[in-house]
């Protein structure tokens, strides 16, 4: 294999095992300004009433007053996002917190590394969830890399609005039970609380349960993340997910490559197989070199135990690499099957070009 060729899918951050691993941070860019949020899909709810959707925003919006009872860090942050589905939210309103902040103020960080962070987090927390990030003002790496990744949703906010009521305001308890009560669906987030019928200042956590609580009073279930997926009109869960840095790089940029896997119940390998321009094969094994054929670089006998967050592929894009298309597929196959595309448990691929030219 020529060292070109092996440079664009070296790998620097495999391993033997499909641990969690968290992303690495890319260097910055010149072209990295803050820009608007991507055209987001709409959602549609395909009836009133049924199980009732809630979804969570976990912080106030950027611009908002201080609020101290609301995650102060990641590390809150990750943890409430797995108490919200576990009490009964379908959703999260994900937002770019920062590490670091303190009691009442918020630090958000909209660039690329950070995002990756924070979706990572969330989802080792709450691996079902659905995640409908707030992309605005985001960077614009960020920005793309959203639009490439088939486990985050874009939902329009000017139709997430119609179909989730928000439960803030000065009587959030009347407008949950006339919500609810009407067949809606609802959105928390923690807004005025003067109106909070009980002792103390209200969490997220609180408004929920009280949502929860409601509406199993009225005989109304709670939507389960599946639920709301159908509900709203979005794809499935997929089991794996290949999410590219970019879809055409030239020399001088970086190049990655992060996957995201649901839990296996059974023991599995992992496959990273690079399809060059001329129809060659070649595989990242588990130590980060490249081989030609097809080899896995994970061996897991006890399964996936969580959802994992890894990346596969990084690396900088140098002026020797051959131009053109790679395609690059990641699969599940069972521990003692071969690796045949009729034997995957779950599979996904990305296309790359490589193209001439200097970095932008």
């Amino acid at each position: 294999m020529r060292p070109a060729a092996a440079g664009f899918i070296a790998a620097a951050l495999c391993a033997a095992s499909f641990a969690d691993v968290g992303p690495g941070e890319p260097p910055p860019r010149s072209h990295a300004a803050r820009v608007p949020a991507p055209a987001e899909t709409p959602v549609r709810i395909a009836a009133r009433g049924g199980p009732l959707i809630i979804e969570v925003a976990l912080i106030p919006e950027p611009g908002s007053g201080p609020c101290g009872e609301a995650p102060a860090g990641q590390r809150e942050y990750f943890e409430e996002a797995g108490d919200c589905l576990r009490i009964g939210a379908s959703m999260i309103r994900l937002q770019p917190i920062a590490p670091g902040g303190g009691p009442g103020g918020h630090r958000y960080d909209r660039g690329l590394a950070n995002y990756r962070e924070v979706v990572r987090g969330v989802l080792q927390a709450a691996p079902a969830i659905i995640l409908d990030v707030d992309l605005d003002g985001a960077a614009h790496e960020a920005v793309e890399w959203a639009r490439r990744n088939g486990r985050i949703e874009l939902c329009a906010p000017r139709g997430r609005r119609t179909l989730l009521t928000p439960v803030g305001g000065g009587s959030p308890i009347d407008t949950m039970r006339r919500v609810i009560a009407g067949g809606g669906h609802i959105r928390i987030g923690l807004r005025e609380t003067r109106a909070w019928p009980y002792r103390g200042r209200p969490t997220n956590l609180d408004y929920l349960r009280q949502a929860v609580s409601i509406a199993r009073s009225m005989n109304r279930p709670i939507a389960t993340p599946e639920q709301a997926r159908r509900m709203l009109g979005l794809k499935p869960l997929a089991p794996l997910y290949a999410v590219p840095s970019a879809e055409s790089v030239v020399a001088g940029e970086r190049l990655f490559l992060d996957v995201v896997a649901q839990p296996t119940a059974s023991a599995v390998k992992g496959y990273a197989v690079v399809v060059a321009p001329d129809g060659k094969k070649y595989s990242v094994t588990g130590k980060g070199r490249v081989v030609p054929g097809v080899v896995p670089f994970s061996v897991d006998p006890e399964g996936i135990r969580h959802v994992c967050c890894r990346t596969v592929i990084d690396t900088t894009v140098t002026p020797a690499m051959p131009g053109g298309g790679y395609t690059i597929y990641l699969a599940l196959v069972p521990l003692r099957s071969p690796a045949r595309a009729g034997n995957a448990l779950a599979a996904a691929k990305a296309e790359v070009t490589v193209g001439r030219g200097a970095a932008r």
